[in-house]
């Protein structure tokens, strides 16, 4: 998962969900799901999408799939529909996502079960992690086996990763979408970077690839894995710079002290010692 900063819709989106608050009035205030839902299918859900693929970077917000402009990209709605009857329309509430394996192949299915992820699994349950609230993306970590966890532990956005969204897949196995399998190779794309530098990783080098990925319009597919081991190697230079220049800084002040103390005690003049 990624934090999305979510921005205002695109003027195209925005003037169609304005029209159909409008037009669909009289189903939005039956306050009934069903009613609720029609009124969500009236609208030209490919402006919907685009405007949430741009503000995406073109990643599924549950699961960093990629995700593109066709109708397998699902608008979700974070806080379900039939709970929420108030917030159909509200673009706040919509994420774009992958379709979570509704269409994988079965030979793609780990061990023949078709297990799904991200709005495919989730259905109409309430979630409490969020992608567009920083402080829950801030706590996301990646194994180099490719599972998502949290630190620290927070058992609440945990439950919602491994029980309702199964970004860690279900019963051991992976999903059908491969997410566990696919977290692995970015890892192991992150590894071969770090190993073409022969051992002598900078932080411009760092800096450069973070850089290179988040001034890009579309992220690459699993880009918060990467993301996440390059920051984390940035960190550790961070703070071995920072260690270095402690050391350097004492180094420093104990040689400062040992020229102050031998300019206090001068040579004593020859010949003025008592007896001499």
């Amino acid at each position: 998962m990624l934090y999305i900063r979510k921005s205002p819709p695109s003027k195209e989106a925005a003037d169609n969900i304005s029209r159909v608050k409008t037009e669909r009035k009289y189903l939005l205030d039956r306050q009934d799901p069903q009613a609720a839902r029609r009124a969500f299918d009236s609208l030209d859900k490919s402006k919907i999408r685009k405007s949430l693929i741009r503000e995406q970077h073109g990643l599924c917000g549950y699961c960093m799939r990629r995700i593109g402009d066709a109708g397998s990209t699902t608008i979700e709605h974070r806080a379900p529909v039939d709970k929420n009857l108030d917030r159909v329309l509200d673009y706040e509430n919509m994420i774009g996502v992958c379709d979570g394996g509704r269409t994988a192949d079965k030979e793609d299915w780990p061990e023949g079960r078709h297990i799904l992820c991200c709005d495919a699994s989730k259905g109409d349950r309430e979630i409490t992690i969020d992608p567009y609230d920083k402080n829950h993306m801030d706590k996301i970590r990646y194994s180099e086996k490719g599972r998502i966890y949290t630190y620290p532990e927070d058992k609440v956005l945990e439950r919602d990763i491994n029980d309702v969204l199964h970004l860690n897949g279900l019963d051991g196995l992976d999903t059908s979408t491969g997410l566990l399998r696919a977290r692995r190779e970015a890892y192991r794309s992150y590894v071969r970077g770090m190993r073409r530098q022969g051992g002598k990783v900078s932080r411009a080098y760092i800096e450069g690839r973070i850089k290179a990925i988040e001034s890009q319009e579309i992220y690459p597919a699993f880009a918060g894995v990467i993301l996440f081991f390059l920051k984390r190697k940035l960190r550790e230079l961070t703070q071995k710079e920072e260690r270095q220049a402690y050391k350097s800084k004492i180094e420093f002040e104990e040689q400062l002290r040992e020229k102050i103390r031998g300019e206090e005690i001068p040579p004593s003049p020859c010949g003025e010692a008592e007896g001499v």
